[in-house]
C-alpha cells in the first residue's frame, strides 16, 4: 500500500517559521486539529478550521518563565505547566488554580 501525503490547508501565522521545533505542536485529538504555541509569556491554543482561529490563551505562572510539558484540559478551561520544579494549574484569566 502506498500512502501518498497532500495539502489540506495552508495557513499564515506570523512569527511561527522558526517556532515550532520547541515551541509548538499539533493536536489532532478532536474533531478539528489544535496547535499549541508556547510564547514566553503565554501558551496559545489555535483551532485549524478553515480558518485559523485563537481558542485560548493561558497566561504563564511566571513571565518570561520556560515550561518543560503542558497540557491543556479538554474544554481549554485550563492548562497546567510543568517547569523545573513545579505543576501549576491556571485558568484562562491568569488566576492559579493549584500549584504542586
Amino acid at each position: 500500500m502506498t500512502i501518498t501525503p497532500r495539502l489540506v490547508a495552508k495557513y499564515r501565522i506570523s512569527g511561527i517559521r522558526h517556532a515550532l521545533p520547541g515551541r509548538g505542536r499539533f493536536d489532532r485529538s478532536g474533531p478539528i486539529p489544535r496547535l499549541l504555541l508556547k510564547e514566553p509569556d503565554a501558551l496559545r491554543v489555535y483551532e485549524l478550521g478553515e480558518d485559523i482561529e485563537l481558542l485560548a490563551e493561558f497566561p504563564r505562572p511566571t513571565p518570561q518563565g520556560g515550561s518543560v510539558d503542558d497540557w491543556v484540559a479538554p474544554d481549554l478551561s485550563f492548562v497546567v505547566f510543568q517547569d523545573e520544579a513545579s505543576y501549576t494549574a491556571v485558568c484562562r484569566d491568569g488566576s492559579w488554580m493549584w500549584q504542586q
